[in-house]
């Protein structure tokens, strides 16, 4: 194993930030969110400080909580629209 994967597996057990490209926490709760995180992304990616397939990584996972936001949005505007027709 690498010195860069120890650290994060070290850095990652004392639940420490293992990427500091993002200040504070790690939480992404809404789209907005997501865009602010891939917008860091990527300008940390450029500026060398955050390696390929850690950003590789992370525009991964952000992309799927897109998707999964998007199709979760899709399914409750889904559901209102069923539960008024189903009251006419």
């Amino acid at each position: 194993m690498s010195k860069e994967s120890l650290q994060l597996v070290k850095t990652q057990s004392s639940n420490e930030n293992p990427y500091p490209i993002i200040e504070g926490n790690l939480k992404v709760r809404n789209l907005k969110a997501a865009k602010r995180l891939m917008s860091k992304l990527i300008e940390a990616f450029i500026a060398g400080r955050v390696t390929g397939n850690d950003a590789k990584t992370l525009a991964y996972l952000t992309s799927t909580y897109i998707e999964v936001a998007q199709a979760a949005d899709l399914e409750d505007r889904l559901i209102k629209l069923e539960t008024k027709l189903l009251q006419r």
